[in-house]
């Protein structure tokens, strides 16, 4: 592998248009305008580059997940200034040439109030990445579980008949759904939604029984989304200036996984089979990841070859304004303003590696919270 780049590197092109107006009116009243507008790019990419990659890729070879750098970004600005004074500011502002760009260069279309745009805390990416292998491995029909819960799932049949006929035949429907609200949550949750999904897979194996899949690609992760809007004023010498600033964001974190792998369509894996029949295990997992570690674990054992990586995509858009207007008696009038609009994508992709440890998480939701309150009533009933 070999290090490139492609784009114009780090460089940005500035492409900036002017035009400035100084005229004295009938009155003797200077006036001094200055419009501009900015348009700023940066378009690059590092990264390896694999040794003979188009020709391995069509003998069908496993290639490594390179790591990669990618920025795009573009930015407008247009301006205005437009001051009217009197003769005694006029000569003085002649002498100095006092123009006012030192709020409309280039430079300022990347002083954000809200600073850098890429100081995100990334994830801890191993999790992701053991998800994207458990998945791989999860794929088929988990035969051994379903034969293991295969009482527990008579007796769902059997007692979601009973409460049907207790329905059709009582007066006091309405209590007994209050009653047993807590169990029919948690039997929908635990009970029948993994049922369902374990017909699919019964399914799904059997259509593709004599045509096993050998290579697997997955990919696993989430997306965080924010929208930040301050205002800051400021006075810059010439007069008070009011900073509008709006910044959008959308940060995807994702882990990836390649691997060439025979899983079986209908699998019998004794680990992963007793913790799933371990009584609120999957109440653990909210914390530590077991079953994933098991099922990661599993991958590893099975896996031929296999490559990984963690991938984090930035998309953020910032919209700004400023307005100014001055204090000082000798200007008769003096107005100011700044409209700019930057677009940023940002993509870099890490190697990684599988790993089969458990690892701490915090993974609840208001559904999870829901099965809490669940459980703690059948508990205290």
């Amino acid at each position: 592998m070999k290090l490139t780049s492609r784009g114009r590197g780090n460089s940005v092109r500035s492409i900036t248009t002017e035009i400035v107006n100084t005229i004295r009116d009938s009155d003797g009243v200077g006036v001094y305008t200055n419009e501009q507008a900015v348009r700023l790019e940066r378009d690059y990419m590092t990264g390896f580059d694999i040794d003979n990659y188009h020709a391995r890729k069509r003998r069908g070879e496993l290639l490594p997940m390179t790591p990669f750098t990618h920025i795009r970004e573009t930015g407008t600005k247009k301006g205005r200034w437009l001051r009217k004074c009197s003769s005694v500011c006029w000569d003085a502002h002649l002498d100095t040439n006092d123009s006012g760009h030192g709020i409309l260069t280039s430079d300022a279309l990347w002083d954000i109030p809200e600073g850098d745009i890429w100081g995100y805390a990334t994830d801890d990416p191993g999790k992701l990445v053991q998800s994207a292998a458990a998945a791989i491995y999860s794929n088929g029909f988990d035969a051994g579980t379903f034969l293991a819960e295969l009482g527990s799932t008579r007796r769902m049949f059997s007692n979601a008949a009973k409460r049907l006929r207790s329905i059709l035949s009582s007066n006091r429907r309405q209590d007994l759904l209050k009653e047993n609200a807590s169990d029919l949550w948690l039997e929908a949750r635990y009970g029948w939604r993994p049922f369902l999904s374990e017909m699919i897979s019964l399914s799904n194996a059997l259509d593709n029984l004599g045509g096993e899949r050998k290579r697997f690609s997955q990919r696993v992760g989430y997306s965080k989304a924010n929208v930040e809007v301050s205002t800051l004023a400021k006075d810059h010498g010439a007069g008070v200036a009011t900073w509008t600033s709006t910044v959008m964001t959308n940060v995807s974190y994702r882990g990836a996984v390649v691997a060439d792998i025979e899983v079986p369509s209908f699998r019998f894996n004794p680990l992963t089979t007793a913790w799933e029949v371990i009584p609120l295990s999957f109440v653990i997992d909210w914390f530590v990841n077991v079953g994933n570690s098991l099922e990661a674990m599993s991958f590893l054992l099975l896996s031929s070859q296999h490559t990984a990586s963690y991938g984090l995509e930035i998309q953020a858009s910032v919209s700004s304004s400023v307005t100014s207007v001055s204090p000082y008696s000798y200007i008769a009038s003096h107005d100011h303003y700044q409209d700019w609009q930057f677009d940023a994508h940002y993509k870099k992709r890490w190697p990684s590696a599988v790993s089969g440890t458990p690892q701490l998480q915090l993974n609840l939701d208001s559904f999870k919270i829901a099965d809490v309150l669940a459980l703690i009533r059948q508990r205290v009933r």
